[in-house]
């Protein structure tokens, strides 16, 4: 998906199609084996990371690509990966963690309180 011009012609005659049926495929092979090696590779700590921040990923990613796209940077695409990783934890962390409350063994959550009731 990083080398495809998002104006070419493939996504228009069936490329997203043919990524939604890939990505519907990868979570169905991931659902079936809890303990295969698909599974297992993506409860690996980089892509729950990135999991956890895919919705402020996809938020950033676009207007910063626009942004430095626009500015003639010869490496923007690698740029914005960057930046939009570095956006997206910190629009985590200060913007939806907080409302998100506490998650469970974190004190002043449910599970916590109920672990320290006599």
């Amino acid at each position: 998906m990083l080398t495809l011009d998002n104006h070419g012609r493939f996504l228009g005659l069936g490329g997203f199609t043919l990524a939604a049926l890939a990505s519907a495929w990868l979570i169905a092979a991931a659902a079936e084996d809890a303990s295969g090696p698909l599974s297992r590779l993506l409860s690996t700590r980089p892509i729950v990371w990135v999991g956890v921040r895919s919705y402020s990923l996809f938020l950033w990613h676009y207007p910063i690509a626009q942004a430095l796209h626009a500015e003639g940077l010869r490496y923007w695409p690698s740029l914005s990966v960057i930046l939009s990783l570095i956006a997206a934890d910190l629009s985590y962390r200060l913007v939806e963690r907080p409302f998100l409350g506490p998650r469970p063994g974190e004190p002043g959550s449910a599970a916590a309180e109920e672990q320290a009731a006599p």
